[in-house]
């Protein structure tokens, strides 16, 4: 059990008393979900995830804040449910200002094997959309999930239900990216020198598949694409070089886009990215 201080509170459903109070470093929590031996803890405002056996909690998860380019957004994870190995939970992020960030909106999973996050299903309706509820539809694989917006609970103007299959529909376009933090790649007095980029998939492309890499110095900047690749019925690429000239850089962020097909998809599932530098360091 939890509440609105930082402190869990296990309890076998037998005994008359709690057992050893279980503390993290967040207060409010807002959401337990036990899988197998562990419980997952969702608590504070800056989207944190604890994990704990029943005897000491330690961090497991944060949602990361680059993805919305803004300074300590306030993130808060709504309700979460547990299907085919993963956890699924909604976000609602706001700003310093109380401003909703719409870079969250949508269903988060976490894959219990890698740890790897993603957002399974984008709302139907965009701006200011949150998701709310999770369940798991066990029948045919696919997660509900209801959203709203922030300000309209009490007029009731905008909400709804989505349904996300959770075995991952391939999308044909670019809509399906990642998108690395502000990475340092140099120093002030150490500047790098960059000349290109390759990168590795699981799979190779099928026809009609491709990548396609950007890149920006800061998160003011928009990105430019450096290249793209794309499969073909006679090529079908499983790494790619792109040259490029990053000069005298400190700061560098990259994204990597991906689309797919519907029918016997690759999924084009990405594994690595390197930068080729052209200083001897």
């Amino acid at each position: 059990m939890g509440g609105n201080s930082n402190c869990i509170y296990p309890w076998d459903r037998v005994s008359l008393q709690v057992g050893a109070v279980i503390k993290i470093a967040d207060t409010y929590i807002r959401d337990l979900l036990t899988v197998n031996t562990n419980t997952y803890i969702f608590a504070g405002n800056r989207g944190r995830i604890y994990v704990t056996n029943g005897n000491q909690a330690n961090e497991f998860f944060k949602v990361p804040d680059h993805i919305c380019g803004k300074i300590e957004p306030a993130i808060i994870i709504n309700n979460s449910c547990y299907n085919k190995n993963k956890i699924a939970f909604g976000v609602s992020a706001t700003d310093n200002n109380g401003t909703v960030i719409q870079s969250y909106n949508g269903l988060w999973t976490i894959d219990l094997d890698s740890n790897a996050c993603h957002c399974l299903n984008v709302q139907s309706t965009p701006a200011a959309v949150t998701a709310i509820y999770a369940y798991p539809i066990t029948s045919d694989n696919t997660l509900i999930h209801g959203f709203g917006f922030v300000t309209a609970w009490t007029t009731g103007s905008v909400q709804g239900i989505d349904i996300a299959y959770s075995t991952g529909e391939p999308t044909t376009d670019y809509s399906a990216y990642i998108e690395t933090d502000l990475v340092p790649v140099g120093t002030f007095l150490n500047k790098r020198t960059f000349g290109g980029i390759e990168f590795k998939l699981s799979h190779p492309l099928l026809s009609g598949e491709g990548v396609r890499i950007s890149y920006r110095y800061n998160k003011d900047a928009s990105y430019t694409v450096v290249g793209e690749t794309l499969g073909t019925a006679d090529i079908n690429p499983l790494s790619d070089f792109y040259i490029v000239n990053f000069d005298q850089s400190q700061w560098l962020q990259l994204k990597i886009e991906l689309k797919s097909i519907t029918s016997n998809p690759s999924y084009t599932r990405l594994t690595e990215v390197r930068l080729k530098s052209n200083q001897q360091q």
